[in-house]
């Protein structure tokens, strides 16, 4: 189930990191400070509850270390996200999304490009039966 991500820059980091565990969410914590200066990926964007995960930058701190988008098409779902979690990307699926036969038809980022660890990419998935 996805989770819709609030905006946790200018909230304490305790605060933030107890919202993202309840929704079931990984937390990556960047800088010693208190209170969350950014995030990745962004307020408002989509994250799996269970796989997903948020990088909270603190101290001024800014993404800097940058993952590279791999080449999903033709994957399945779970050969998708784990792929995906592995490059360090959040994934954000639609179309298709019951059962293991689906694959990936398409994807928002382009492979090779460089992107913020954290980032989501969103899939759209597809039974290539026909019948989807």
């Amino acid at each position: 189930m996805d989770v819709v991500l609030a905006n946790y820059v200018g909230a304490t980091v305790t605060d933030a990191s107890n919202v993202l565990k309840w929704n079931r969410l990984e937390i990556e914590v960047i800088g010693d400070g208190d209170v969350v200066t950014a995030q990745v990926p962004e307020a408002g964007a989509r994250v799996s509850g269970g796989s997903g995960f948020v990088v909270l930058y603190t101290n001024g701190e800014m993404p800097q270390s940058t993952v590279e988008v791999p080449d999903l098409s033709g994957l399945s779902i779970y050969t998708a996200n784990n792929v995906a979690a592995s490059a360090g990307l959040n994934v954000s699926m639609s179309g298709s999304t019951n059962g293991s036969t689906a694959t990936v038809v398409s994807q928002s980022l382009e492979p090779g490009v460089r992107v913020p660890r954290g980032t989501v990419i969103r899939i759209e998935m597809r039974y290539m039966d026909g019948n989807d």
